[in-house]
């Protein structure tokens, strides 16, 4: 046959597939029922669009989007298998498409599954296939494996036993260890084995900073499932963390020591010796816990309105036209850090606005931050390859920091944290000097940015500076420089993100104040809300669409299937409280593979409820100033 022959056959061939596979895919079933085989053919050619999409410029993530959700309204087991290895399997494999909105298109596939998932004669499917992809030795978004790990744990946990555990504690893939280990965390270490046990141990010197965060806590949870006293479980758990604390260089130390007082209610500080000697009196039963024990260590001298400050720290602060309003809780703020051994020496005189407070605690703590001493070396840990961890100098675990500022926009003084040198000091005191209180409050952009700068991923196109020229510091760089290594290298993991505001989110992704809490309406319904269109204002994950549909039908009690402006309008506290959730739900989903902890601070009458969900979802501490 001649090669143009069979190119010819070839495409003859490829078009006919093309054409019968629709009728291919039908099962006995389905071609018996008229209805099943539309839905199949239908699933069909969605699939044939989405793979086709993905590889071709042309379709727009949007477009794509929508299909991938429309893939959900009629569910089958070959949707299931398409969605969880196709979309969010092989999306990071996309070589035709590299400018691919990645997220934009995960998010609908988790949604599309979470919802087969419901469904009692696709649940067993959807876990299979999210299984396979779980330990396939195939490279994933972050996103798109933490989405397959959730949803299995969250569908299959009650059939789940010790060897999934042990398998996926010892996975490769560092995602599949980290949300695996929260889980554990969360409910209970009955789930393991003597093995998975040992496993938790050895992920304690594994080299990513996340997956020994979440290790931390799962030894944590091991304490509280032990027996109580000197038990060898109970010792061994202890045993743990102050060999972690022995060899730890990382902000990851800050928390070891408060777990530690935390069990324990002992004062020491983050003094491995000390917790040795402790043990060692534990283990001989010479002293005994004392959770309940008010500690006062060296970590309570150093806070930033009452949030302690670990080694390294992003600090967020509000710039929006409310913090320049007058701060009329001045000597009730004042009274609490004195009471709280936190006297401040500035100038409470000079003290009148909101912004002109954390400005000047800001300065504080900048200006008491430990500068590098070059005398000082630590060590580093190493993955599991046969070295002993700790054999490797890297230098100093001097403190670093840097500021981001926000109005409607997010600027930043410095675009990843920095060394507490003097100079570094100063230059951001003379930045945070100069900022200025106007324009609305965009919670969401700037928490984003925060997080992306902790964790060392790329920055959202939010991330740019409000007058470029005047910030001359690194302020308008879009990404971190190449050499910053993220979560991967403790010398830059941030420990913490402390946010602080004085109101409520007023623009930005999520927001409620303004006319476009009401949606568009044509001129037949002008007036009126139907539920598709309120549905159609959220963001929001499947999870929320049950909520969305119950306060529908709170404001629609007669089951017109729509509601007024007015009654819409009555209701917007409600409507305030689900966007929040939304938020809250999104910063929470994304930051369990970062843990990187947010910490909320609120000046004057601000968003309680939010600040404070958001800090307790994050492991975070939440100070109401507000008072």
């Amino acid at each position: 046959m001649s090669p143009g022959m069979a190119v010819g056959v070839r495409g003859i061939m490829m078009a006919l597939a093309l054409g019968l596979a629709p009728l291919l895919l039908l099962t006995a079933a389905e071609r018996g029922n008229p209805e099943a085989a539309k839905d199949a053919r239908q699933a069909a050619s969605l699939m044939r669009e989405i793979r086709s999409g993905l590889s071709d410029e042309s379709v727009s993530d949007e477009a794509l989007s929508e299909k991938i959700a429309a893939l959900a309204e009629a569910p089958s087991a070959r949707a299931v298998r398409f969605l969880a290895q196709q979309v969010l399997g092989t999306l990071e494999h996309v070589e035709q498409r590299h400018e691919i909105d990645r997220d934009a298109l995960i998010e609908p596939a988790v949604r599309a599954l979470w919802r087969m998932a419901e469904e009692e004669s696709l649940r067993e499917t959807v876990a299979s296939w999210l299984e396979q992809l779980m330990f396939e030795e195939r490279h994933m978004t972050q996103e798109g494996s933490h989405a397959i790990v959730a949803l299995h744990l969250r569908h299959r946990a009650d059939s789940l036993d010790a060897e999934f555990y042990l398998r996926a504690l010892s996975a490769e893939r560092w995602t599949l260890r980290v949300v695996t280990s929260h889980h554990v965390a969360n409910e209970g270490t009955e789930v393991l084995d003597e093995a998975g046990r040992r496993e938790v141990l050895e992920n304690r010197w594994d080299i990513d900073y996340r997956v020994r965060t979440a290790t931390v806590f799962v030894i944590e949870r091991m304490i509280l499932d032990a027996p109580p006293g000197p038990s060898e479980e109970r010792v061994a758990a202890y045993e743990a963390l102050v060999e972690m604390l022995e060899r730890e260089a990382s902000g990851l130390r800050f928390r070891i020591t408060e777990i530690l007082h935390g069990r324990t209610g002992e004062p020491y500080p983050d003094d491995a010796s000390l917790w040795r000697a402790w043990l060692e009196a534990f283990r001989a039963g010479e002293v005994e816990e004392d959770p309940g024990q008010r500690v006062q260590s060296r970590m309570d001298l150093r806070r930033y309105f009452s949030v302690q400050i670990p080694n390294k720290t992003v600090f967020v602060i509000d710039t929006s036209q409310s913090m320049g309003r007058e701060l009329v809780e001045k000597e009730a703020i004042r009274k609490r850090l004195e009471e709280e051994g936190q006297a401040r020496d500035f100038d409470w005189d000079a003290i009148e606005t909101r912004l002109d407070l954390a400005r000047a605690e800001l300065i504080h703590v900048i200006d008491a931050l430990d500068e590098p001493d070059p005398s000082r070396s630590s060590r580093h840990l190493h993955p599991r390859n046969g070295r002993m961890p700790g054999d490797a100098e890297l230098g100093d675990p001097t403190e670093a920091f840097t500021v981001i500022a926000y109005n409607s926009r997010v600027r930043y003084w410095r675009s990843q944290v920095v060394p507490a040198t003097r100079e570094n000091k100063d230059d951001a005191i003379e930045w945070i000097r100069s900022l200025e209180a106007r324009e609305l409050t965009n919670f969401y952009d700037a928490i984003d940015t925060a997080l992306h700068m902790a964790a060392g991923h790329e920055f959202p196109e939010s991330a740019q500076p409000a007058e470029p020229e005047a910030d001359k510091r690194g302020g308008t760089r879009k990404h971190p420089p190449e050499e910053f290594g993220g979560r991967m290298g403790e010398e830059e993991s941030v420990e913490a993100v402390i946010f602080l505001t004085d109101g409520f989110a007023t623009t930005g992704k999520y927001w409620t104040n303004g006319p476009q809490t009401f949606p568009a309406l044509d001129d037949k319904e002008r007036g009126f809300l139907t539920y598709e269109q309120l549905l159609a204002q959220f963001d929001t994950e499947y999870l929320h669409e049950q909520q969305i549909k119950e306060w529908f039908e709170q404001m629609d009690p007669t089951g017109s299937g729509r509601i007024t402006r007015e009654r819409f309008e009555d209701n917007l506290a409600s409507y305030h409280r689900l966007q929040m959730d939304n938020l809250i739900h999104e910063v929470t989903t994304r930051n369990i593979l970062d843990q990187v902890r947010l910490h909320c601070i609120g000046i004057a009458d601000h968003d309680r409820r939010l600040l404070k969900n958001l800090a307790d979802f994050n492991d975070g501490i939440y100070v109401d100033l507000g008072e």
